[in-house]
């Protein structure tokens, strides 16, 4: 009611539950690649901290 209201037209309020399932597919694909990847940079940069911290004074 609040689409109609908004000024949507008769077909866009049929697409849209179209379009917004098709969104919450690509995120949940996107999910699946984006957290492994910021997984392994957060290791990565807290392996990277924990070194400098180890050999700070090695000089």
């Amino acid at each position: 009611m609040q689409l109609s209201a908004g000024g949507l037209s008769e077909i866009d309020l049929k697409e849209s539950p179209y379009w917004d399932s098709l969104t919450f597919d690509a995120v949940k694909q996107w999910r699946v690649v984006h957290f492994p990847i910021t997984l392994a940079f957060a290791v990565l940069a807290l392996g990277h901290i924990v070194t400098i911290v180890l050999f700070w004074g090695w000089r």
